[in-house]
């Protein structure tokens, strides 16, 4: 009974220990705005501090109807590729009405590697921002 007493504890230690993905990306502190009056050029800023990775897009494309934004990032650690896709959530779209929208969000424990990363980002599968940064 000791044993597999033991043996379980072990197996629930091993699958716990396993959870953990230093290299996975999770967006947090997502905040996008509503449509703006004053439409302009799209400027993405990246930024990165105390183990977080801050982005800004402004004047993000969106379809009038948009109803949120989803954020989807994958991290390639051997190639130091980061890949976004941002895309705004649409369920029923207005084919006559398009705006922007500022859109932000984090990586937070990102620690810092001393390398270059190149960052490729996408809206609706088309790329609007590639550029190296240092982290």
């Amino acid at each position: 009974m000791k044993k597999i007493l033991i043996l379980s504890f072990l197996c629930v230690l091993l699958f716990a220990s396993c959870d953990k993905d230093e290299s996975k990306l999770v967006a947090t502190n997502l905040d996008y705005t509503d449509c703006l009056e004053r439409p302009k050029n799209l400027k993405t800023t990246i930024t990165y501090y105390n183990n977080t990775i801050s982005i800004l897009h402004e004047y993000l494309p969106a379809n009038c109807n948009f109803q949120g934004v989803l954020v989807t990032p994958t991290i390639d650690e051997e190639n130091r590729i980061i890949e976004i896709d941002v895309d705004p959530i649409v369920v029923q779209a207005d084919l006559e009405c398009e705006c922007e929208i500022n859109v932000s969000y984090t990586f937070e424990n990102f620690y810092k590697r001393n390398a270059d990363y190149t960052f490729i980002i996408r809206e609706n599968n088309q790329e609007i921002y590639r550029g190296e940064e240092r982290l």
